[in-house]
């Protein structure tokens, strides 16, 4: 317990670190390193600590963080191949995190139960992957980068959208949580997208990084409950399936 706890308070040091340097600014290496750490310090304390992974989930942490620490050696790549392995990793991980939400949601159900929802819902992503492309499309001059960043938004807002289903459908803390998880994160990703291509703003910055961790924080303790329809089951670390 001690570990996990020693392990949160450099979290939040780093993170106040991070905040620190965006409102102050500073050494460029060490503003860069506490924001890329933050991420990776959860994905260790998720694999370092917590019993009941899932194979999935692991996965999503895992390419995520990498991705976030390739931003300490951009210079030491060409910016196209950085670009490109940098966003195949942060899609890659969207898809287990995609994976790990389908694998106890009863899909036909879904589509049985919810008609009305997934239609709008389709609606709601055409549109809002339509507003992210409007924004980045005046900065991408390459053809393959629009697609890129085309599927990037889209696999964002299906992974939000299957979250809430399976929240509407499933009704528990696990659900619950997942739900919040996918909200706070590609918010994060639209701050992200607002702060870099249209205007830059260190308190953009700051926003778009909390919203991540807490996005962690929630994805981190949904780990800890059963996936049981219309309950709060919690997992006890003794307990098996």
């Amino acid at each position: 317990m001690w570990k996990t706890r020693l392990l949160a308070i450099l979290i939040c040091v780093v993170y106040l670190l991070f905040v620190y340097f965006q409102v102050k600014g500073g050494d460029g290496f060490l503003m860069t390193l506490s924001e890329v750490l933050l991420v990776p310090m959860v994905a260790f304390g998720y694999f370092a600590f917590e019993k009941k992974k899932t194979f999935y989930f692991s996965g999503f942490i895992l390419l995520f963080a990498l991705s976030e620490l390739l931003d300490l050696f951009v210079d030491s790549f060409n910016y196209e191949m950085y670009y490109l392995f940098g966003n195949a990793l942060y899609m890659v991980g969207y898809t287990f995190l995609l994976l790990e939400i389908l694998k106890s949601t009863d899909f036909n159900y879904l589509l049985k139960r919810f008609k009305v929802h997934f239609i709008v819902l389709i609606a709601l992503d055409i549109y809002m992957v339509y507003v992210l492309q409007s924004i980045v499309d005046p900065f991408i001059d390459q053809s393959y980068k629009y697609y890129m960043e085309m599927f990037y938004n889209l696999l964002m807002v299906v992974v939000l959208s299957i979250a809430l289903l399976n929240y509407v459908h499933k009704e528990n803390r696990k659900a619950t949580f997942l739900f919040l998880g996918s909200v706070l994160i590609v918010f994060s990703e639209v701050i992200w997208t607002a702060n870099t291509y249209i205007v830059d703003i260190d308190f953009l910055g700051i926003i778009s990084k909390t919203l991540a961790l807490a996005a962690f924080f929630c994805f981190y303790v949904q780990v800890q409950y059963l996936n049981e329809e219309g309950k709060d089951t919690r997992v006890k670390l003794d307990n098996k399936y």
